[in-house]
Order: structure tokens, then C-alpha cells, then sequence
């Protein structure tokens, strides 16, 4: 099934407002076992409609259901201030389990969008060649198998231009980000969920172009990962001017409910450029309390090889109870190459190639 927004009133010229026929389309092919598509074509005003039941933000458009793709072109232009323009999934039937109230299979794509795409309890969706302005492509509360590809993120105002928390299986590829007011991507734990259901893992990020990150003059990475195992960062390039922050970040995570630490992640084949200082271009390792209950957080077995690194005072800089690490066959005009914690132990660092 194919709707279109005009059938149900919208007027399409950026300035009437349209989110009720949007919505009307939305929620139709929620009644429909196999969902459908609703196809873009204008420029429509959308405006605040509701408050997402679980953060408290305000959105405009709220898609429920699964098996539901928004095409476009088209431009979703916000006639308000601040809040989220698409809201995806179901949370509020509360936490769902393997087999609980997910909403999967939804489709964004070709669209120009004015604020957040933001997904809870969502499987197997895809956000693709979408232009976001000030606002993110955001992931919360174990969302699983999302790819997030070939989008364009213009001033990001949010904690990251893209993030996954509690993400498993994400694959975030060939995005452009610039002008991030913290991060650039973070794929972090969500630890309100509890240590299990919150871990992060199994995600790709490869290919994506970051410039200017932490524009807040307040400190930020390119890439964070948070309490993230067996994740692939590869061939993407940060370039940063001005303003402090870290390239690549692996670090361990913990909250009241649970704790996660960044192991066994391949990081490879980056090419990271800035001209402030005072950055690391990468930090493996969590805050100088790295404990949880009195258990040391430990991050082990990542592996950082063939690396290109530019303009930062130090190469990778150690954290506490950083251990079994391999740092090999790295290229930098880095002043320092290794910042050690006096707890990391048993790492094996050689083959710096200085340019």
C-alpha cells in the first residue's frame, strides 16, 4: 500500500501545516499487517505534536507500528523550535524482552529533515540518504540491526551527530557529519537497562567523513565507543579545528545499574586530523575511578592498527586497567606516541612509522 500526504489534506509548501495528514498516513498503515509506504514528494510544516513517553521530548511525528517506510524527496520542515520530527518505535508498552513489543522493519529515506530522527525499541531499520539539520540521527534503549547510511548531518546540537545506546548490530557507514556540537558518533551502553540488556556490540563504522566535532568549546570525540565489544571502526576521516576533543575514543562505562567496558574492538585504517594540540587522536580506557562495586572496568583485546594520525599531542593515551591491547603498524607527526596509566599492563605497542 502506497499513501500519499495530499489525499488526507496536506497542502505541501512548507509553510501550512501538515503533521495530522502525515500522521493520518502513518497511522493508517499501522492498521495493516503488512504496513506500507508513504510517499513524500514537497515540502511539509510539521509541528509538535505529543511528548515521547519515556524522555520527556517533545515530537511531531510518531511512527508506532512496523513494516512502515517514509520516502521521499521531500523536505519535513519544523514550524517550532525544538523536539524531535520522527519519533520511531513503541516504548510505551515498556522494556520489551527477546520477544516483546518491537517495532522492526521501518524505512527512512531521501529525506531533508529540520531536527531528530530518534528510534526506541526498534529492529531492522533503516535510515539512508536523509539530510539532517540541527539535529541527530539517535538510537536509544537497545536498538538492534539499524543501519544508518549515506546521511548528511549538518549542525548537530545533541550529544552526538549519530548514537546507538544499547545498540547491537549496527552498521553506520559513508555519513557525512559536520559541526557537531560534542561527538561526532558515539555507540555507547545503556546502563539504565541494566548491564546485560544495555551491553553494546557487533557494530560497523566505516567509510563516515566527520569534520568539527565538539564545537562547544566543552571537549568531545569523533568517534566514542562506550562500553562496545566486537565492534569494527574502519577507513573513516576526522578532521577537527580549533577546539578540544579526542579522535577516537574506547572506553570503559558504568552507571548505578550496571557497568560495560570496550573490548575486542578492530580499529583500523583511520585517518585522523586536527590542529589543536592539546587532542589525543586516540584514548583507550575509562576515567581515573575505572571501578565498579570495587572491580576494576578493564578494557582488553583491542586491536588499533594502521592508523593515520595528524597535528595531536599524543598518539593513544592509556587509561587505567588497560591491558592486553595491541597497538602495531600506526603512522603519526604525534609529539608522543604512548600516554601509559601506571595500572596498564601487558599491552604490545611497536611499528610507529613517524611522518
Amino acid at each position: 500500500m502506497i499513501l500519499y500526504p495530499e489525499d488526507f489534506g496536506a497542502i505541501g509548501d512548507g509553510v501550512a501545516d501538515d503533521t495530522a495528514a502525515i500522521q493520518e498516513c502513518i497511522d493508517t498503515l499501522g492498521t495493516q499487517s503488512t504496513g506500507g509506504v508513504i510517499q513524500l514528494s514537497s515540502h511539509y510544516g510539521v509541528s509538535v505534536a505529543g511528548q515521547d513517553p519515556i524522555f520527556g521530548t517533545s515530537y511531531r511525528l510518531w511512527i508506532k507500528n512496523s513494516n512502515i517506510s517514509i520516502i521521499g524527496p521531500a523536505n519535513l520542515i519544523a514550524l517550532d523550535s525544538d523536539g524531535v520530527t520522527i519519533l520511531i518505535g513503541n516504548p510505551q508498552a515498556g522494556q520489551p524482552g527477546e520477544n516483546g513489543n518491537w517495532v522492526d522493519n521501518v524505512n527512512i529515506k531521501d529525506l531533508d529533515v529540520n531536527g531528530d530522527i530518534a528510534i526506541r525499541y526498534v529492529r531492522h531499520t533503516k535510515i539512508q540518504n536523509n539530510i539532517i539539520r540541527n539535529g541527530s540521527i539517535s538510537g536509544n534503549i537497545i536498538p538492534r540491526w539499524v543501519i544508518v547510511e549515506n546521511n548528511t548531518i549538518l549542525d548537530a546540537i545533541r550529544h552526538s551527530a549519530i548514537g546507538g545506546d544499547g545498540a547491537r548490530h549496527w552498521r553506520v557507514i559513508n555519513n557525512y557529519i559536520q559541526n557537531a556540537t560534542k561527538n561526532g558518533i558515539t555507540i555507547q551502553a545503556n546502563l539504565d537497562q541494566g548491564s546485560e540488556s544495555g551491553q553494546c556490540s557487533h557494530c560497523d563504522i566505516i567509510g563516515n567523513r566527520v569534520e568539527k566535532w565538539a564545537q562547544d568549546g566543552r571537549g568531545g570525540e569523533g568517534i566514542a565507543l562506550n562500553g562496545a565489544d566486537n565492534c569494527n571502526v574502519a577507513s573513516n576521516y576526522l578532521w577537527n579545528k580549533g577546539t578540544s576533543g579526542y579522535g577516537i575514543k574506547l572506553s570503559s562505562w558504568s552507571q548505578p545499574l550496571g557497568k560495560a567496558t570496550s573490548n575486542y574492538n578492530n580499529v583500523h585504517d583511520n585517518y585522523i586530523q586536527t590542529s589543536y594540540p592539546g587532542n589525543r587522536a586516540f584514548h583507550l580506557g575509562g576515567a581515573d575511578s575505572a571501578t565498579y562495586d570495587g572491580e576494576p572496568l578493564i578494557c582488553q583485546g583491542n586491536f588499533i592498527h594502521d592508523n593515520y594520525a595528524s597535528g595531536f599531542r599524543n598518539f593513544v593515551v592509556f587509561g587505567p586497567q588497560v591491558k592486553n591491547n595491541r597497538i602495531l603498524d600506526n603512522q603519526s607527526d604525534c609529539l608522543n606516541f604512548i600516554i601509559s596509566n601506571a595500572t596498564a599492563a601487558d599491552n604490545k605497542i611497536g611499528g610507529l612509522f613517524v611522518s
